[in-house]
């Protein structure tokens, strides 16, 4: 088991990058392609659509601690792969991992 399903098992949350509006998910975070071309990062719940100011991101790395909160509350989240990505997820993961074991 790696660090990401230990921890995702360890705080019952879980992460896809698949999302279709179907399937339940809690929380999204996703890229999003403005007017003028620029990609903003949007954290919304799925019935929510409209965009409001406070969840609207311009570096997708200022999602990470809002990604990691939503982990630790146990919600199942749809983060979009390029959010992943520049997060380097596998490594927080690593780290949320290291600081479970140390609070143990």
């Amino acid at each position: 088991m790696n660090n990401k399903d230990k921890v995702l098992k360890h705080y019952g949350a879980n992460i896809t990058d698949v999302w279709n509006n179907v399937d339940h998910v809690d929380m999204v975070f996703e890229s999003v392609y403005t007017a003028d071309s620029y990609n903003v990062y949007w954290m919304h719940e799925p019935s929510d659509m409209a965009f409001n100011p406070e969840s609207i991101f311009y570096y997708a790395s200022s999602c990470s601690d809002d990604i990691k909160n939503c982990i630790k509350d146990g919600l199942s989240l749809f983060v979009d792969s390029e959010i992943y990505d520049e997060c380097y997820f596998d490594d927080e993961f690593e780290d949320m991992w290291d600081d479970i074991k140390n609070e143990q």
